[in-house]
């Protein structure tokens, strides 16, 4: 096995890497949301900027992590092997990915004003003019983005953490210079190609530190150019036979077909969530932004870190020899999300409050953006719930070897499209904006049912109805635990001030998980029980002390 193939670092400490990395980072990710907020406040400007990077950035980000899926089981194949990764990007599912990367950004070039139309059906006037300049500007996000997450899974693949985030973080310091010294005079245009430029950079740190992949593959090239005949180019040191060659362009072509489909899947719910708030008062796209932001603070940085270190390794799982194990692997790392994912995003929830005031409660961000933000807020955390262990199924799914994913991708994706158009319609006229947010968690809890039933198709062993009451059994520890925290805060003085609400959060939290820990200890098994495993943990050190 080459160098860059060797065992990659334990878990806990890629986790524990990335973590802190995504800790700094996410202070200068929140630290470009307040300037904004600060700066334009819930206004059209605000709007236009969310909804033309959401399009931008976030099919950016969307088709990135697709190339980033469907390579991944192919490079840890080829890395654990000390194969060639040269026929990765020499085949029919490269020039596909290549065509639509150029195809979304030559319509984003030429014809922004069709981006607005269907992405933000609402905008007029001033919301519309600004939001047509923004996409022509960011349109060059889609290349950059897509090669970032190129790079990134040619480390992550071989156990290397912690890059990504870097260039991440270099792109943000650039926007906080910009908006604190910049803006004014500067306005939402420049920000728009602040942003652009700051994509260039993290580009260039990612390619710095990814040179010796870089160079493997110019040697790899180097040598299929110098070997004798067309055969013999495949055949040189570690490249594979023409037969191999033909079985893995095959699986990497429904591969990327079944990356595509959740790569649209996840970017059109979330698009329909904006497309919706566009057509709302001016603001909405603010708050929503906001609100998603906000959910995704602490659940985000908690659970991306695991699942960034996590899905190499449940490649590996899933491509076991035994179907038994692997079912019951993925089983296993599915209740572990949900438990973890549903104490980060309850606490997150009652901690919204003083953190909407405390990054938003001043400038130009008034009364009714901070009501609707906290409102969102709350929509999105329950959301998060059953998302994690969502994106864990159609994880495994995609991970899987024994069969093309792509037919079961196709029923997850259209059912969620469906049920999040349905929860929209029959929400937001009750609720407003806080509508789209709660359509979310409602669509994501139905989609989570329809996911699971598809994987216990798929995969015989899995324990669907255990998996069911293991579920139950965390909702009814938070729903205790909640309770608790709920009757605490009823009983505590109106807080006016955020010293008071910051005073208030450390005991409002503390009974949750307090009444949260007695109730999953009560109710949930050794393997699905977070405080159990805490306990036991904190006995051995007290022993060993």
């Amino acid at each position: 096995m080459s160098a860059i193939g060797a065992k990659a670092p334990s878990l806990a400490k890629s986790t524990t890497l990335v973590f802190g990395i995504r800790a700094v980072d996410l202070v200068f990710s929140f630290a470009v949301s307040t300037l904004l907020a600060s700066r334009f406040g819930a206004s059209a400007q605000l709007d236009a900027f969310f909804l033309a990077r959401r399009t931008t950035n976030g099919v950016a980000d969307a088709t990135g992590k697709l190339v980033h899926m469907s390579l991944m089981p192919h490079l840890v194949a080829r890395l654990d092997s000390g194969a060639s990764l040269l026929g990765l990007f020499r085949n029919r599912m490269a020039a596909g990915a290549a065509a639509m990367v150029l195809a979304i950004v030559g319509v984003a070039l030429v014809s922004p004003a069709w981006f607005v139309a269907v992405f933000a059906p609402g905008f007029s006037g001033e919301r519309h003019v600004l939001m047509d300049q923004l996409v022509r500007i960011m349109a060059p996000l889609v290349v950059l983005t897509t090669l970032i997450w190129i790079l990134n899974a040619m480390r992550q693949a071989s156990g290397k953490h912690g890059l990504v985030e870097i260039a991440a973080m270099s792109q943000r310091v650039l926007l906080v210079g910009v908006l604190l010294f910049l803006v004014p005079p500067w306005g939402i245009i420049e920000v728009g190609e602040a942003l652009v430029a700051g994509a260039f950079l993290a580009l260039l740190i990612m390619i710095a530190g990814s040179l010796p992949y870089l160079l493997r593959l110019r040697a790899e090239r180097s040598a299929a150019k110098g070997a004798a005949g067309s055969e013999g180019a495949e055949s040189h040191g570690n490249a594979d036979s023409p037969a191999k060659s033909h079985a893995i362009a095959a699986s990497a072509g429904s591969g990327l077909a079944a990356a595509i489909i959740f790569g649209v899947f996840n970017q059109a719910t979330t698009l329909m969530d904006f497309m919706a708030a566009s057509t709302l008062a001016a603001g909405s796209v603010a708050a929503l932004e906001y609100g998603s932001r906000l959910a995704s603070l602490i659940p985000g940085l908690v659970m991306s870190s695991v699942s960034a270190v996590m899905f190499p390794d449940l490649v590996r799982v899933m491509q076991s020899s035994s179907r038994r194990d692997a079912a019951l692997g993925f089983a296993r790392r599915q209740r572990a999300v949900f438990a973890i994912q549903t104490v980060v995003s309850i606490s997150m929830a009652f901690a919204t409050d003083f953190l909407v005031h405390l990054l938003f409660g001043y400038g130009a961000f008034g009364a009714a953006g901070l009501a609707s933000t906290i409102q969102t807020t709350i929509g999105y955390c329950a959301a998060a719930m059953f998302l994690t262990p969502l994106l864990a199924t159609t994880s495994a799914i995609f991970a899987d070897a024994r069969g093309n994913p792509r037919a079961d991708m196709i029923r997850i994706a259209t059912a969620g499209v469906l049920l999040r158009a349905g929860a929209l319609l029959a929400l937001i006229p009750l609720l407003g904006v806080a509508g789209i947010a709660w359509g979310a968690a409602l669509a994501t809890a139905l989609n989570l049912a329809q996911a699971l039933r598809v994987a216990r198709s798929r995969f015989a062993d899995f324990p669907l109805a255990e998996q069911l009451r293991a579920f139950a059994r965390t909702l009814a520890a938070a729903g205790i635990g909640s309770a608790c925290a709920f009757m605490l805060q009823q009983s505590l003085p109106e807080a006016h001030s955020q010293w008071i609400r910051l005073f208030q959060l450390g005991p409002i939290i503390l009974t949750f998980l307090l009444g949260y820990a007695a109730a999953e200890l009560a109710l949930c098994r050794d393997d699905e029980s977070i405080s159990r495993h805490v306990v036991a943990k904190l006995q051995r050190r007290t022993r060993r002390a």
